[in-house]
């Protein structure tokens, strides 16, 4: 089960013009854990709190990250709680 859509990830990056060392700069990890998850390895394990960090980091919503698996997930939830 993937969380995050690391393509979306680097979609941004490339957008913003952000380095993976500015990144990591960014989230205050270190480069060999967001160049592993940035290269697709490990993706079923990355934390939520990973998300949030790839989110602030960005400037974006964290729902932006969201793999389609995942917000899917997320959707049915907030449908199901009433949340928008």
């Amino acid at each position: 089960m993937q969380f995050v859509d690391m393509e979306t990830v680097k979609k941004i990056m490339a957008e913003k013009g952000i380095s993976v060392k500015a990144l990591t700069a960014k989230m205050g990890k270190s480069p060999a854990t967001v160049r592993k998850y940035l290269n697709g390895a490990d993706q079923n394990n990355v934390r939520i709190t990973f998300i949030e960090d790839f989110a602030k980091a960005l400037n974006v919503p964290e729902k932006t990250l969201y793999s389609q698996y995942f917000k899917a997930q997320v959707d049915r939830l907030n449908a199901l709680y009433g949340k928008k």
